[in-house]
């Protein structure tokens, strides 16, 4: 996908900000407009994450508006101009190496970690989340963004094609040492072989935490499944099941602990490798209380709960879009 790239700091928001005034639109009215969630939009203009260049098409038509001077540069590119910068952090003297922002243990690390050890993968001087290409766009953003604002250091974002998949890529030295040092204690390498676990400090830190880290792990190798049972003369029967799946045993554990502790009543399949919500009251609260910042999630929610429950519950779920 390419993507807009504007001249001088600040364009992007103040172009947006002018469309919207201009069609006298909301940022849900911006989402419609764009094809997007509006808190992807938002973000845009909040946060800098850069639009894609179909989107600018849209409000140049709409608005009749000529923006500021742009270029239009593929992921691929973005990524090559800024891991070429970061390259001399793993080969060059180790004071060039670029400081990052170290927010210590609280809630919003522990989230990171729950990301990580879900989809992501830390190597040496390298950080990345793997999702799915197109089902999880406005995701791949917000997972940038909240990067950035934690650590200060900026994170790429690239298609590969024939896998369908969405990488954010973080380069940096720091951010590694920092993840896998003794104070956070996350892995480098293989989780499955390592078999690794959630860090005791989240497992002994409190609710904060755990709420934390359970929204992490559920947002990214975590789901919603629709069962129905077919009975006979009556219509079928629909009910939710809200699935966090994963072939690290210690990672499955730590999972049910956390639940359990929140209160809910988890179920653990060790022959599927997977943690399960089954009970509908459970799943409703699940999403008030813990929720996501995985739109395709709320979309999933919201389109099977209709079928199973007959109501339309989107003004109920907790959908945090205040770190983009």
């Amino acid at each position: 996908m390419d993507r807009i790239v504007f001249k001088e700091p600040g364009a992007q928001a103040r172009f947006l900000r002018a469309v919207k005034e201009r069609l006298g639109l909301s940022w849900k009215g911006m989402g419609e407009l764009c094809g997007r969630n509006w808190t992807t939009v938002y973000s845009w203009a909040s946060k800098g994450c850069r639009m894609p260049a179909d989107v600018m098409e849209v409000l140049r038509e709409q608005s009749g508006m000529t923006p500021p001077p742009y270029e239009i540069v593929s992921e691929k590119e973005l990524w090559r101009r800024k891991s070429g910068k970061r390259s001399i952090e793993l080969h060059g003297n180790p004071a060039s190496v670029k400081e990052i922002q170290t927010p210590g243990k609280c809630a919003a690390i522990a989230e990171i970690c729950g990301i990580l050890l879900g989809d992501g993968g830390i190597s040496d001087g390298r950080v990345e989340i793997s999702l799915h290409g197109t089902k999880e766009v406005e995701y791949a953003d917000a997972v940038a963004c909240f990067f950035e604002k934690l650590f200060g250091i900026k994170a790429s974002i690239y298609l590969s094609e024939p896998k369908n998949k969405r990488t954010v890529d973080v380069r940096s030295v720091r951010l590694v040492r920092y993840l896998t040092g003794k104070e956070i204690g996350l892995k480098k390498g293989n989780k499955v072989k390592q078999q690794v676990c959630v860090p005791d400090w989240i497992l002994c830190g409190g609710k904060e935490y755990w709420v934390a880290c359970v929204r992490g792990l559920m947002d990214t190798d975590g789901g919603l499944y629709l069962r129905t049972q077919q009975r006979k003369r009556r219509p079928p029967y629909h009910n939710i099941v809200l699935i966090f799946a994963n072939y690290s045993i210690p990672l499955l554990d730590g999972m049910n602990e956390m639940l359990r502790k929140l209160g809910y009543h988890p179920r653990k399949y060790v022959r599927h490798r997977c943690v399960y919500l089954n009970r509908q009251a459970e799943i409703r609260r699940y999403y008030r209380e813990i929720g996501t910042r995985n739109a395709y999630h709320v979309q999933e929610y919201v389109r099977k709960a209709r079928v199973a429950w007959g109501e339309d519950i989107s003004d109920e779920v907790k959908f945090l879009e205040d770190e983009r």
